[in-house]
């Protein structure tokens, strides 16, 4: 009877051992617990095979899931340490809302935004150079993560696209991109909307940063408006048009870049200056 006893009262201490290895294993991968479960029983509890196996396995689900509808997501604000480097705005998809907003999703869009920043710096913004091949790159650069993503949601996540903002050439050097987002839940520079604004200031050093918000701002607010940019009222200050609030502030338009995620991008881009005239 003492025999039989003593071998019943082990078990539970067995399985409290095996669950902290299902927890250990689910804070490494991020896997789902019944995934990390068949898992260590498979590998007998080796935790390195473990994580090889669910590795393996959201792949295989993520090369599956690889040709579902993506129509959800976020944009991604963009903008290099150097302006002249250039910047843009990134279009991160899942197939539901509902994993958009889950915290896995938005540290991949947090993953992608600085391995394309790094690319923009390493490249001095070659890497724009086709926006379509970039996000096809990106997306493989980033397709261990993605893949990763895919497997802990269930749902599938890509890069959709990258939308540069395009810079007049000749202002490029003295340059100061300002960027708004909108519509986040919490994660920096990701939101259902944003503007990058490209403006020269008079002097060398950048305009302060409530500035540079309230300008990118103005631009989001008004992306929907009509007629030319420079006869707006400002937003939030609408005792000055565009034009004369950025002749307050000493700046000089150069080009903006609005994106909502689903819809067209609105761009505006400054009037060249004219050709003389030939005597």
């Amino acid at each position: 009877m003492f025999r039989r006893t003593a071998l019943f009262l082990e078990l539970p201490t067995d399985r409290k051992a095996f669950m902290e290895l299902v927890k250990v294993l689910r804070f490494r991968t991020e896997a789902p617990i019944t995934d990390c479960t068949s898992a260590l029983k498979e590998a007998n509890g080796d935790l390195d095979a473990a994580a090889g196996i669910l590795q393996k396995k959201g792949a295989a689900r993520a090369m599956k899931k690889g040709d579902r509808a993506t129509n959800h997501g976020f944009v991604v604000s963009c903008v290099s340490h150097n302006p002249a480097h250039g910047a843009a705005i990134l279009t991160v998809s899942s197939e539901t809302d509902f994993a958009a907003r889950n915290e896995h999703f938005q540290k991949m869009c947090v993953t992608l935004r600085q391995k394309l920043l790094d690319q923009l710096e390493s490249t001095k913004g070659k890497f724009m150079a086709n926006p379509e091949e970039a996000a096809k790159l990106l997306g493989e650069q980033c397709l261990p993560d993605l893949q990763a993503a895919t497997a802990v949601m269930g749902e599938n996540v890509r890069v959709s696209s990258i939308t540069p903002l395009n810079v007049l050439p000749e202002v490029a050097e003295n340059l100061c991109i300002c960027s708004y987002t909108h519509g986040g839940i919490g994660t920096q520079n990701v939101g259902r909307i944003v503007g990058l604004v490209a403006v020269s200031p008079a002097e060398q050093t950048a305009p302060p940063v409530d500035v540079q918000t309230a300008l990118a701002r103005h631009f989001v607010c008004t992306a929907g408006a009509e007629g030319q940019y420079n006869h707006q009222k400002f937003f939030g200050a609408e005792e000055y048009t565009i034009g004369k609030w950025l002749k307050k502030h000493n700046l000089k338009f150069n080009s903006s870049l609005v994106l909502e995620f689903g819809k067209e991008p609105v761009v505006h881009v400054a009037r060249e200056a004219a050709p003389p005239n030939k005597k």
